[in-house]
């Protein structure tokens, strides 16, 4: 019966551990603040390039589609990649 008791007690510690790992939140980039309240983008071709040679048409498209899909996109360059 102590057994029972002392692998109730490993799975809740497991399960403490495991919720706490997963709490990180997801935000925006603070590069995306001056979008964020935006329905729409200008319809001005200037490309960026975001991490992983990702090319957007301008940095407005680029943070709605960080904001829509959650990508994780830390920085960019002005220009094609």
């Amino acid at each position: 019966m102590r057994s029972v008791y002392v692998l109730l007690w490993l799975f809740a510690i497991g399960v403490v551990l495991l919720a706490d790992g997963c709490n990180t939140e997801w935000q925006l980039p603070n590069f995306c603040e001056k979008w964020e309240d935006r329905t729409g983008c200008p319809r001005i071709y200037s490309p960026v390039c975001a991490d992983g040679n990702r090319q957007f048409p301008t940095d407005c498209v680029m943070c709605k589609k960080i904001k829509e899909e959650r990508l994780n996109i830390t920085s960019y360059t002005d220009g094609p990649c």
